[in-house]
């Protein structure tokens, strides 16, 4: 953790014991100390990369505490100068590579603690970065300082004044080291980083349909057609967004000399903070994969981000880091630990997105209608298409209801998805209903020997060129009266007295030309059977009178006569091609 320092008690705490300087060979190799014992005190290196510093041998450790590190030119151990950064001969304050608080470390009970920068490593801490000295013996000095009495404030700036952390020359402890100069590892050039963003996105609609029509059914009697009306209503939604992502490629670029391999650690962040995936290839990167950049080449890698929820948005950036612990190269070049950061778009634009639409429209078909259309995304919803369906009357399905099924169906233009909607209608055929003026008329054919004639019979005594007729549907019964000859048809016809229904006679007499009519319908022409209730009720209303022919006479009581009108008036509308 950094440790920050407020100001301590006047007076300066000097440090006991020494500060060192060694090499640390477990993690950069032996053969870098050319003088002194690599284990605890180095004094001659071959590059200034492998200086770390320790907390000495255990006789001689720091107490525990809170210190700061910097590396000066010999000299700047006291007088005008100091280890505070500022001074001109600080080698790491920030024109050397960091500040002072990237070099604070603690110690407790010999064990250093540190949580900057800096390679640490063994319970050492590397050096670098920090200047060349101006040294012409390539000596440096190491200097460890107590902040136990510094007058840094980091909540008040200005109490740093130029030369922070304030601690006083006394309160160091200084350790000389020399580079070999002809030895001197030369640096490594950082790496950088490219990279490029692409949004994209789906967007599917989810489509309905349903089918009405005016009618289900209609009765053709005789002739005539029906025409149903339909009416097929196409929905679609606004669209749902999904699958938004982001996804590109990455170029590391390596300047170092051919063969000068760098390994680097890289993570990848939307400016929303959602972390992308990185792939080398088909391998998944985790945040502690490393990467290998080839020297004087490059590393392309490609990365995706999924964007949680349906909003697409307007204002992301994408930022790639590459970051790289302190290494030696196989050129023998030193490379200080390091990062480099790319944002695109590197403008003041912004990532843009690219929509798939998926389902954006629909064919509307129809059983009967074929193709009514096509709708997309951009059509109203609901968009209604309407036609009509005229059923003729058809002879040949006497006595009978048809259905006619007929279904509208949309198919997406996608995922080919599919929904249907229909209707079933029917048409009952029936044949016409023929008045008793007809039947009377149309007693037999023309010139044929009928029962009851002397004569073969003529148009001038109800025989007709054309059926149906009459005679063909004897015998009927009128109640319990049996109507089985041609004389009797007659009588009944002529008998009728529907002008005049006062009387009990002709109440019955025009009850019964009607019924005959309507049973010689029924039975002859395949009439609409809607009308059988009626004919039982004309029947057992007879039969309940006595009714044994025209030629008698009836007493009925005025409800009874009422009641012959109203089975008579039933009659009447049916054999004139009204309702039932």
């Amino acid at each position: 953790m950094l440790v920050f320092f407020v100001a301590g008690a006047f007076g300066n705490t000097p440090l006991p014991h020494a500060a060192f300087t060694t090499v640390n060979e477990d993690y950069d190799g032996a053969g870098h100390c050319a003088n002194g014992n690599p284990a605890v005190n180095c004094n001659i290196y071959d590059g200034k990369e492998f200086v770390w510093l320790n907390g000495g041998p255990v006789q001689a450790q720091l107490d525990n505490g809170d210190y700061v590190f910097a590396v000066l030119v010999p000299g700047g151990q006291g007088g005008n100068e100091s280890p505070n950064d500022g001074t001109s001969l600080n080698l790491s304050d920030p024109s050397g590579g960091d500040v002072w608080t990237n070099r604070v470390f603690t110690v407790t009970d010999h064990v250093i603690s540190y949580s900057g920068t800096h390679v640490f490593n063994d319970n050492k801490i590397r050096l670098v970065p920090y200047d060349d000295t101006s040294n012409p013996g390539g000596v440096y000095i190491m200097a460890i300082c107590s902040l136990a009495d510094s007058t840094a404030d980091p909540a008040d700036d200005t109490t740093w004044g130029t030369n922070p952390p304030g601690v006083d020359p006394s309160d160091c402890k200084y350790d000389a080291f020399k580079v070999n100069s002809e030895n001197t590892t030369p640096p490594a050039a950082d790496l950088t980083v490219s990279k490029d963003a692409t949004g994209a996105y789906d967007t599917k609609w989810t489509w309905g349909i349903t089918k009405s029509v005016d009618k289900t059914s209609v009765t053709l009697n005789g002739s005539g057609t029906a025409t149903f009306s339909y009416t097929v209503s196409v929905t679609h939604d606004a669209g749902a967004n999904s699958g938004i992502n982001v996804t590109g490629n990455i170029t590391i670029t390596n300047p170092n000399g051919a063969g000068d391999d760098v390994t680097v650690n890289v993570s990848d962040t939307l400016s929303n903070n959602t972390s992308c995936t990185i792939k080398d290839g088909l391998t998944t990167l985790t945040s502690s994969t490393d990467v290998t950049v080839p020297g004087a080449g490059t590393k392309a890698l490609t990365y995706s981000c999924a964007i949680s929820g349906t909003t697409v948005p307007t204002t992301l950036k994408n930022t790639v880091t590459v970051s790289w612990g302190a290494q030696q190269l196989d050129s023998g070049a030193f490379l200080a630990a390091g990062s480099t950061v790319f944002t695109y778009p590197d403008d003041s634009t912004y990532i843009g997105f690219t929509q798939t639409k998926i389902d954006d429209c629909a064919s509307i078909t129809d059983t009967f209608a074929g193709t009514l259309g096509t709708l997309c995304s951009t059509d109203a919803s609901p968009t209604a298409f309407k036609y009509s369906r005229i059923v003729n009357f058809d002879p040949t399905k006497l006595p009978s209801c048809v259905n006619y099924d007929n279904t509208a169906m949309f198919t997406t233009d996608d995922t080919g998805a599919t929904g249907s909607s229909g209707q079933t209608v029917s048409v009952c055929f029936y044949g016409s209903r023929l008045t008793p003026g007809y039947w009377r008329n149309h007693l037999a054919a023309i010139g044929s020997v009928v029962l009851g004639y002397s004569t073969n019979c003529k148009s001038s005594q109800g025989c007709s060129s054309n059926g149906p007729f009459t005679i063909t549907g004897l015998p009927v019964l009128l109640g319990a009266y049996n109507v089985d000859t041609i004389t009797k048809v007659v009588n009944v016809f002529d008998k009728m007295n529907c002008n005049n229904l006062t009387t009990s006679n002709n109440a019955l007499g025009c009850l019964a030309g009607h019924l005959l009519a309507a049973k010689l319908n029924r039975k002859l022409n395949n009439s609409n059977p809607c009308i059988d209730a009626t004919i039982a009720s004309a029947d057992a209303f007879l039969t309940a009178r006595g009714y044994v022919g025209p030629s008698a006479n009836y007493t009925l009581t005025s409800a009874q006569r009422a009641q012959a009108i109203t089975l008579k008036s039933a009659l009447d509308a049916y054999n004139n091609g009204g309702g039932c």
